[in-house]
């Protein structure tokens, strides 16, 4: 009955999809890389390897390789999900996590990859600005994310700019009262 639905039920990798993240989210990362193998087979085999549902599902299982320690693999994820979603549409909503995602990624790798890091973090940002604007939470997860890594190079003035930016435009998008949880996060 498992088989059965797995190949004909479109829903299927969508739910296996949550599966994965609860178990990402509960650390048992191994069980959500065993499912994202799964989902990822289902989908190239009825989609195809360049669909969207395939690149988000591919970025997904690269998060879970991150959290893994596996982190060629997960660059190999994300950079394969990110060409899929540029030969799509340039400005694909999903390419400014990947491309958040790549920059966290190369600056967990050390300084060689701090130039190429900051890139894919200024293109994460300009992207969110592009599709949700300035003052959407997306748009302040770039900039925190880009003032981490100017924090890390030493640039703090910069670092501190982001930061308030962030901060600013993530209370902005808050209701009253949350934006004191808001600023404990950043």
């Amino acid at each position: 009955e498992q088989l059965y639905l797995e190949h004909c039920d479109p829903h299927v990798p969508r739910l296996l999809d949550v599966i994965a993240r609860v178990r990402s989210e509960r650390g048992e990362h191994t069980q959500a890389a065993e499912i994202y193998s799964r989902v990822l087979h289902l989908v190239a085999e009825k989609q195809g390897k360049e669909h969207p549902k395939y690149a988000v599902y591919l970025a997904n299982f690269g998060s879970v390789e991150e959290a893994r320690g596996n982190l060629d693999e997960a660059e190999e994820c994300y950079r394969t999900a990110m060409g899929i979603y540029e030969r799509i549409n340039e400005r694909h909503p999903n390419l400014s996590g990947i491309y958040a995602n790549m920059g966290t990624l190369l600056q967990a790798r050390g300084s060689e990859h701090q130039d190429e890091a900051r890139s894919f973090l200024h293109k994460a940002l300009l992207l969110s600005e592009t599709i949700w604007g300035t003052d959407h939470h997306f748009h302040a997860y770039d900039q925190y994310n880009l003032a981490r890594l100017e924090f890390d190079a030493g640039t703090l003035a910069e670092a501190r700019r982001l930061a308030e930016a962030a901060l600013h435009t993530y209370s902005g998008t808050q209701p009253d009262g949350a934006h004191t949880a808001s600023a404990m996060m950043l």
